[in-house]
């Protein structure tokens, strides 16, 4: 960006006015500076730039826990604990299918409505949270069976853990019908 800035804004200054040139050299000298300190930043052992920079890395081990597990169970449909899991999930998996938040989480997820589910339906549930289950989650309560922990890793680059995920299988129950009132 500073280089097209430079040539479409700064070159006409620069020719009128040769003070300019150092600003616009002190420009491209710091653009250069942090493009090299984002490459290097992976070789530097200080947590507080490790962290930064994980932030982009063990995705797709991420997906390919998700994609084995999927397989295994033959699930439809793919339910995330927040945006990131959701939306790198779809990014990162081989077909990028459609993943959810829990019904009422969040209305930026409601442009694509919410999931539909029939009875039997095979859902995933991928959380970070390692304390809470899908059982502590509303509405999946209401929505599905008691979940089982089919995957709890760490999503991994270059032999580093990066993350740690849980994965849980569920299956939609059967409609509730309401009980009947006794005849009075």
């Amino acid at each position: 960006g500073a280089i097209v800035a430079l040539v479409v804004f700064w070159r006409e200054l620069a020719q009128r006015r040769p003070g300019w040139r150092w600003a616009a050299g002190a420009a491209l000298l710091l653009g250069a500076l942090m493009t090299a300190g984002l490459h290097l930043a992976n070789f530097i052992n200080f947590p507080l730039v490790n962290k930064l920079m994980n932030r982009s890395d063990g995705w797709p081990d991420y997906a390919a826990h998700i994609e084995r597990a999927r397989n295994q169970y033959h699930t439809t449909l793919l339910i995330g604990d927040h945006y990131s899991t959701v939306s790198l999930a779809e990014f990162y998996l081989p077909d990028h299918p459609r993943v959810y938040q829990p019904t009422g989480w969040h209305p930026q997820f409601a442009l694509w409505g919410d999931y539909h589910l029939a009875p039997g339906t095979r859902a995933l549930f991928i959380t970070t949270n390692i304390r809470d289950t899908p059982a502590d989650k509303p509405p999946l309560t209401e929505q599905f069976e008691p979940s089982v922990l089919v995957d709890d890793f760490w999503a991994r680059q270059d032999g580093r853990d990066i993350k740690r995920f849980r994965l849980y299988y569920l299956v939609a129950r059967e409609p509730r019908i309401a009980a009947a009132n006794p005849a009075r």
